[in-house]
């Protein structure tokens, strides 16, 4: 049977997975917020594992803070945190990720699940 956490870092992957299926698709937004989503479940897994619980944030610098990420991690969090609002809610056309943005969102994702997979043991 699995550990809570280790259903978030699932949850974590299968958004990854979402995220480069609509970076393919050219659905940059869609991908952008999905790497968020990516970034903020595999801290909760973390968070999870260390301390039983999550916090019911989304700001991936505070979450990333919470569970002792080194600085890597959190500069990480620091460029994905701001695409958060701008995903998910209608805003202003300028305020949406590029396509160059968005590979660079796929790429920090895909390393902090990876280093929470690392904390977890997976």
């Amino acid at each position: 049977m699995q550990s809570e956490a280790e259903e978030w870092i699932l949850e974590s992957a299968d958004n990854l997975a979402t995220a480069r299926i609509l970076y393919q698709n050219e659905r940059f937004k869609d991908t952008a917020y999905y790497c968020h989503q990516v970034v903020e479940k595999a801290l909760k897994a973390v968070q999870i594992k260390k301390e039983g619980k999550f916090d019911k944030i989304h700001d991936l610098v505070k979450l990333a803070q919470n569970v002792g990420a080194q600085r890597g991690i959190i500069l990480n969090c620091e460029k994905l945190t701001k695409y958060y609002i701008p995903t998910k809610y209608p805003v202003s056309k300028r305020e949406i990720p590029t396509e160059k943005d968005v590979e660079a969102c796929l790429s920090e994702a895909e390393e902090v699940l990876e280093w929470a997979k690392s904390i977890l043991k997976l």
